[in-house]
């Protein structure tokens, strides 16, 4: 018997809503999934589980582009724990990359976390001016979310004045400081002192300098206790800052207090530990010696000053920075934590060996002392790592930041080359030289024309 074109349709109708129905129900429960992904991924980063997160992330990276497409608004959060894992993990490079993915898709809306992370990123890369266009991002979405506090947009502030110090701009980063720091969590208060207290050191007010950095102290150990990391990081910034103003009795009982700290098992923070051996090393390396004794002097001065490499060669070692100077390729870099913090380490151990060489006063003719060699070598590599960041930032106010410190390196590694050649005549020594003042005045030149192409480009 025939089937009624009525009935057949009817079957298709209904086999047809079956069918979408399914495809509903599997879109909604997978859309369900990728949001429990990007929670799940989020809690192992809470707890220290980078590399599981990472995986998580990249599953729900993969489960989203199956949803919603290679681009879309969907994807923003997968790139974003992504990102976050990367730059736990110390891999900056590959936390930027997943940072500008998740801003290409998050589009226009933009995401305030996320602008949050890129500032933090393009900081650890010393782009101050960009992390400041970042951070500016994020607070203005700040200000227009009324479900934020005062509190919270507080801290979206501390960032911004942050910045402006290390773009010496002193005076608004104060501004910031004294008119947010009322508003601020007790977490976030703790920043706003030690900032305060380094604009005030920078303006010579030692005395306001240093009742913020003891008013960050003690609310430190009111909120994280006596045992945290928080409270070993406000003691190496104060025992920097007594160090700096000649209180090295005080600053060796603070120090004393933090090896209490990073010494318990559980502690397990390599940026908070590097930065605790390298203020041991400042310590012992600007303690005065107390003798009239001039042969006494330099004996127990490059004492100390070997003491003191000793200290800055531990603070590379726990950045994940290659100590092996003599096999060091400029790749090796990516996997320290801190660039920054690298290539400051690198010139205090230069300047430290170079030191050394001028304390033993080894002017033996035709013989340069491995001291002098090491300097060299060390200041060539901070040279090498300082002009791979500036090709890497496009803008000028930190361009010109870095232009600086690599003139300084450049000067200094002439100045080494110069002394080695005028002991021993070898012509590698004149070569350096000559290929340093050559790199000094290509640098000039570069941010010359680069400073010129967007004018150009504009006519």
């Amino acid at each position: 018997m025939t089937k009624s074109p009525i009935l057949i349709l009817l079957l298709i109708s209904i086999l047809t809503s079956i069918t979408c129905s399914g495809m509903n129900e599997t879109f909604y429960s997978d859309s369900i999934r990728a949001i429990e992904l990007n929670r799940k991924g989020n809690d192992l980063g809470r707890q220290g589980l980078y590399s599981q997160s990472l995986k998580i992330h990249q599953e729900n990276l993969s489960l989203r582009q199956k949803l919603y497409g290679d681009i879309s608004e969907k994807l923003g959060p997968a790139y974003l724990g992504i990102g976050n894992a990367y730059k736990n993990l110390g891999q900056i490079e590959h936390a930027l990359k997943y940072y500008k993915l998740a801003e290409f898709n998050y589009g226009i809306k933009g995401n305030r976390i996320l602008y949050i992370s890129l500032g933090g990123v393009y900081r650890s890369k010393l782009d101050y001016f960009n992390a400041l266009k970042y951070y500016r991002q994020a607070l203005d979405i700040a200000l227009m979310d009324n479900l934020l506090t005062k509190e919270q947009i507080a801290g979206n502030f501390y960032n911004i004045a942050d910045s402006y110090y290390y773009l010496n701009q002193y005076e608004e980063a104060l501004k910031i400081c004294l008119d947010q720091i009322k508003y601020s969590s007790p977490d976030v208060k703790i920043l706003y002192f030690d900032l305060i207290g380094s604009i005030y050191q920078v303006k010579g007010d030692i005395s306001q300098a240093k009742r913020n950095f003891l008013n960050s102290i003690q609310i430190t150990k009111e909120l994280y206790g006596k045992s945290s990391n928080n409270l070993a990081i406000s003691y190496i910034m104060f025992a920097n800052f007594l160090i700096e103003n000649d209180q090295y009795t005080e600053a060796r009982k603070i120090l004393k207090g933090i090896e209490n700290i990073v010494k318990q098992p559980e502690f397990s923070s390599k940026k908070t530990l590097s930065d605790y051996y390298k203020s041991e090393g400042y310590w012992i390396n600007n303690f005065p010696v107390a003798t009239n004794d001039i042969n006494l002097f330099k004996k127990q001065k490059a004492q100390n000053i070997g003491v003191a490499i000793e200290w800055y060669l531990k603070s590379l070692d726990a950045l994940n920075f290659k100590t092996d100077f003599k096999n060091f390729d400029i790749s090796d870099a990516e996997k320290s934590i801190s660039l920054k913090n690298s290539i400051e380490l690198l010139k205090f151990i230069a300047d430290a060996y170079f030191e050394m060489d001028e304390l033993k006063n080894e002017t033996t003719a035709n013989y340069v002392s491995d001291n002098l060699n090491k300097s060299l070598e060390i200041y060539q590599i901070a040279g090498k790592l300082i002009q791979k960041a500036r090709i890497e930032i496009v803008n000028e106010e930190s361009k010109i930041e870095l232009t600086n410190l690599e003139s300084e390196t450049f000067n200094q590694v002439i100045k080494i080359a110069c002394k080695a050649y005028s002991l021993k005549k070898e012509l590698k020594y004149f070569e350096l030289a000559f290929q340093n003042a050559e790199k000094l005045k290509s640098s000039s030149l570069f941010d010359k024309i680069s400073g010129e192409l967007p004018l150009e480009n504009t006519l």
